[in-house]
């Protein structure tokens, strides 16, 4: 049999498809006599989606995996769409190689019925692609250049491997993974090192060692983020595998901390200060040309960086005062309004009170439909303390 030549394989397969088609309607047959089968019964992970039962869509049992599909009912036949890449190979070569036994199937009603019969065309093509592999002899120095690899990478993190030496499996590490000693923080990995991994072509072990050593440059990103998560307000984001952060000040003050490469850990991040003006005036100095920035050492922390760069000027808001200060809308109570956070903010320096642009703007426009007052810029009192607010200067 190893000896037969691809056309002839190829003849073996369709010939067994065709053997395999009566085989199944025969069962089918049989089956449907003694207990009609629905569709819901044998693949319980679809969910009709129309009450017609024109739509379905979930997941079905294709050899060992569970696949996500799509099942469209028309007038026309039933057309199965799928994101699986070998579901949807496999659909495509049925299509090429035996036209009339794909547009037989396409043309059954019964979406029961067309699912059994694709799945089972589907698997009988994937299991002669198996026994194709199989008749092909594998390279004694392959197998010893593969082996030799995976020794140096370690077993630990190795999974499995398919037949053709090509598919590598490794484990999914979690975020209290160890490496040795040390740590991953994230398992969140950056599309920035994806695309410089797939940008270039390597073997085995050298894609390996670069993903190690960009996992370690972003474990050291997280580390040097430890300190200000644990020490003052972070207002956002909740996940904290994120590349920026939000923390609360004094006087209802929000400092914003992007970092636009966080594998990049020497560079200095870009700051954003959301708050009154008032409150802004002590280091409003800083902020200008980014003076700050030069005083930024990579092997210091981003807290301690911060404290060196503005001294005693910014003052953080540890996390058990976070009931002294106020940073949701004085108008919806909320932070996030969408996507928007409070910009707009009281100058009081006793109320400091923050609102977001959109709430504050319909709050002035009813103040002035209410007083029957048309003004060049918007302004209305606070809500708390009735200070007039000028929405133009807090843009």
């Amino acid at each position: 049999m190893s000896g037969a030549s691809s056309e002839e394989r190829d003849d073996d397969f369709l010939e067994d498809l065709a053997v395999a088609d009566v085989y199944r309607h025969s069962q089918d047959a049989a089956a449907c006599a003694l207990k009609p089968t629905s569709l819901l019964s044998r693949f319980p992970g679809l969910i009709p989606l129309k009450s017609d039962l024109s739509l379905y869509r979930g997941s079905v049992k294709c050899g060992a995996r569970d696949v996500e599909l799509e099942l469209r009912c028309d007038a026309d036949g039933i057309k199965l769409q799928t994101e699986d890449v070998q579901l949807s190979t496999l659909q495509k070569r049925l299509e090429t190689q035996n036209p009339e036994f794909f547009a037989k199937i396409r043309s059954i009603k019964d979406p029961n019925r067309f699912l059994h019969e694709f799945l089972s065309a589907a698997e009988t093509l994937r299991d002669h692609d198996g026994n194709q592999k199989e008749y092909q002899p594998l390279n004694a120095l392959t197998y010893r250049s593969v082996f030799e690899k995976l020794q140096k990478i370690g077993r630990e993190y190795f999974c499995g491997i398919d037949k053709d030496l090509v598919t590598l499996r490794v484990g999914d590490l979690e975020m209290t993974y160890s490496l040795s000693a040390e740590a991953i923080k994230s398992a969140t990995v950056p599309q920035s090192l994806l695309k410089e991994l797939s940008s270039r072509k390597c073997d085995l072990l050298d894609a390996f060692n670069s993903f190690r050593t960009k996992a370690e440059q972003l474990r050291k990103f997280y580390e040097s983020l430890e300190s200000l998560d644990q020490s003052t307000w972070v207002i956002d984001p909740s996940d904290l595998r994120q590349a920026y952060r939000r923390v609360a000040l004094e006087k209802s003050s929000i400092l914003q901390i992007t970092f636009l490469d966080p594998l990049q850990t020497g560079e200095p991040p870009i700051l954003e200060f959301f708050g009154c003006r008032s409150s802004f005036q002590d280091f409003a100095s800083l902020f200008k040309d980014r003076k700050w920035s030069r005083k930024w050492n990579p092997v210091v922390d981003v807290l301690e960086n911060l404290r060196i760069a503005f001294g005693e000027t910014i003052k953080f808001l540890p996390k058990e005062e976070t009931a002294e200060c106020s940073i949701a809308c004085a108008i919806c109570y909320a932070y996030l309004l969408g996507d928007q956070t409070p910009k707009v903010f009281c100058e009081n320096s006793q109320c400091h009170r923050p609102y977001h642009e959109e709430c504050f703007r319909i709050w002035a426009l009813e103040q002035e439909a209410e007083h029957g007052l048309r003004r060049a810029v918007l302004t209305a009192p606070c809500v708390y303390c009735e200070k007039q607010i000028l929405l133009t200067a807090a843009q």
